[in-house]
């Protein structure tokens, strides 16, 4: 949704509870997204938690959104201050939210290289909002006063708007993961290891290989103990190293079943590679397995 949005929805949601009518819109929204951000944050059901899960609920979302910036917008001396400082409420929520993201992934937001640039502006804007909700009481004491406080609010969300619109309204560049995956598929075919089938639990990796990971497929360990001599077995944190898969890079690079043929960069501000490639050499099984950590391999 964006951040002003975020923030005009969150506004607009206080004036929705006092309407019983109401109440269901923001209800909705509110329990989907609270439901949404548990499964994203504690990895359940197999989810990714991605953002686009959200647009079922972009109708209501809209809706709260248009009454948020009515508030901000009102004529209604209490309502357009308390307004200002639920919007400064909203964003300060924004900013403590992205903070601790920030330490979830080590300080990366997104492996999209401009990002990183929003979080000095949510922290200035977060700021910005937090002064006029402080001023906007004393600003609604005269005429004159309350004609300019009024419009402090929706500009500085139009700035934000504007920023957000200058970050992400664009063609939609090639995600970090899949230059990797492609470079690395390129310098396997000049190789000689274009031919070679692929074990993987990346859907893209076996997109880019002309293969199909089938819905009824056993788990990749077993696609792994079961792979012919040769195979090729592509390793990534993000999937095969999961909990859903269980499968470390030491087991890899800790066993004499498997060759390390391949390794990519790393994503961006990352430091381990996103990528191995192996060649099974040997059988395998988790019986063989004699575990050796990253470090001790370079």
């Amino acid at each position: 949704f964006g951040p002003v949005v975020t923030i005009l929805a969150i506004v607009g949601a206080r004036g929705f509870l006092r309407n019983p009518a109401a109440k269901l819109v923001a209800a909705s929204a509110g329990i989907y997204f609270l439901a949404e951000t548990i499964v994203f944050r504690y990895g359940l059901f197999a989810s990714g938690g991605y953002s686009r899960f959200l647009v079922a609920i972009s109708p209501l979302v809209a809706i709260l959104a248009v009454n948020g910036a009515n508030r901000l917008l009102s004529p209604d001396l209490s309502i357009w201050r308390w307004a200002s400082v639920g919007a400064a409420m909203a964003m300060a929520l924004l900013w403590i939210a992205m903070e601790r993201q920030l330490v979830i992934q080590h300080g990366v937001i997104l492996d999209i290289a401009e990002t990183h640039k929003a979080v000095w502006a949510i922290r200035i804007t977060t700021i910005a909002l937090a002064a006029i909700a402080l001023v906007a009481f004393g600003l609604g004491a005269t005429t004159s006063g309350r004609r300019v406080g009024r419009h402090l609010t929706p500009v500085a969300l139009a700035v934000l708007l504007a920023m957000t619109l200058y970050a992400f309204y664009r063609p939609l560049p090639k995600p970090a993961d899949a230059t990797l995956i492609d470079d690395a598929i390129s310098k396997l075919e000049r190789l000689g290891y274009g031919d070679r089938p692929v074990v993987t639990a990346h859907p893209y990796v076996e997109l880019r290989v002309g293969g199909a990971i089938p819905y009824d497929h056993p788990d990749t360990r077993r696609r792994i103990e079961q792979a012919e001599i040769g195979s090729l077995i592509v390793w990534e944190s993000r999937l095969t190293g999961s909990e859903d898969h269980k499968l470390g890079i030491g087991e890899f690079l800790g066993s004499p079943a498997f060759r390390e043929v391949l390794r990519t960069d790393p994503l961006p501000y990352q430091q381990t590679p996103y990528l191995y490639v192996f060649e099974k050499v040997a059988s395998w099984s988790p019986r063989q397995v004699r575990v050796a950590s990253p470090a001790s391999q370079t």
